[in-house]
């Protein structure tokens, strides 16, 4: 699909939009001196991506990113559209595979809506009933709608507060849901710093009285993470999260972009940040390739004491409506399926302690 860059305008509180440029500046500069390595997609994203104070004393920015990457509830296409019909057709015809897939959290996770926001002039989603829904969106409740089931009473009653991290959470979509279904809950976003703005941003015009940390701030400290709403951390960063104090980790779909090194870094901090029973989302595809050489789900580093609660294809994510261009731009739809390597397998891990 060509990319197009597009550039968002938004207003927030002056306050808020110092401090995420401010944690811009401090997040560049703690990954440069940790020097990642980045794979060739991650590279090209955190060039294209971008966030600028336009007007610091009246809170306006803008965001510079490519068409549908990052800007939530706005379109690849017109045929997101049809992607959301398809996928809610697809929705409400499903029976829960196991049992337990049909919990109240898991009915609850498929009812949510989109904010009714605007964002630079474009309302998020598209009206459906009532409701505010698009293809993206879905995805992300389809997601809450398999990890349901799992949390405790006490967590979606909202007796006890819930500590996720999301790894990569691109436009903040699922940690939107994540919110929404559990409001008493702290949820960490760990991405790169060009592209964390994004779902800074939204989390920041959707949730304005939440409670954010981020780096740059003067008293920012990692020892009391349940006394925050979200918290937006670099990979760097993320160092500084305190043993055994998140209940839940979540990755979806850019674990498949990231090179090997990379991914067993994300495992090892996730060893030690998550508290027993160390549960870990991952929905990924069984193998990609970048820059030349593939990235595949059987080689990332889970150890023979781990436990897969369920490892299955993600049925979601397997046939879609998609937009080529051609000469003249003329659009036209056409109905893919996906190739072997291309499926996308969603896991739910109760992940071991290592030992030396």
């Amino acid at each position: 699909m060509p990319s197009e860059k597009h550039t968002l305008t938004v207003q927030l509180p002056p306050e808020r939009a110092r401090l995420i440029a401010r944690s811009l500046e401090v997040g560049l500069a703690r990954e440069a001196e940790a020097a990642h390595t980045l794979s060739p997609y991650w590279q090209h994203h955190k060039a294209e991506a971008g966030f600028s104070l336009v007007d610091a004393q009246r809170g306006i920015a803008q965001l510079r990113g490519e068409s549908g990457f990052y800007f939530p509830g706005r379109s690849y296409s017109e045929l997101d559209w049809l992607n959301m019909v398809d996928r809610l057709l697809w929705l409400s015809v499903q029976r829960p595979e196991p049992p337990w897939a049909g919990s109240d959290a898991a009915r609850r996770a498929l009812a949510l809506s989109l904010p009714r926001l605007t964002l630079g002039g474009v309302r998020l989603g598209y009206p459906w009933f009532g409701r505010r829904l698009s293809y993206d969106y879905l995805r992300a409740l389809h997601h809450l709608h398999s990890i349901a089931p799992f949390f405790s009473d006490d967590i979606t009653c909202g007796r006890q507060r819930l500590v996720a991290l999301e790894i990569g959470p691109g436009t903040g979509l699922l940690a939107l849901a994540l919110r929404q279904l559990i409001p008493n809950s702290t949820l960490i976003l760990v991405d790169l710093p060009e592209i964390l703005p994004f779902s800074t941003v939204l989390l920041s015009l959707t949730f304005p009285q939440a409670r954010f940390l981020m780096l740059g701030e003067n008293n920012a400290r990692l020892v009391d993470v349940e006394g925050y709403d979200f918290i937006c951390l670099t990979p760097a960063a993320a160092n500084d999260l305190p043993s055994e104090s998140i209940d839940l980790a979540l990755n979806t779909d850019s674990m498949q972009e990231m090179e090997a090194e990379t991914i067993r870094t994300y495992f090892g901090l996730l060893r030690r940040v998550l508290r027993p029973p160390r549960r870990f989302y991952s929905s990924n595809r069984i193998e990609k390739w970048i820059g030349g050489r593939a990235t595949r789900l059987e080689d990332y580093p889970y150890g023979p004491r781990d436990r897969h609660r369920f490892s299955r294809i993600n049925a979601f994510m397997q046939s879609r409506w998609v937009w080529r261009k051609i000469r003249y731009r003329i659009p036209y739809p056409r109905h893919e399926g996906r190739r072997a390597g291309e499926r996308v397998i969603q896991q739910l891990t109760e992940l071991a302690v290592e030992t030396s």
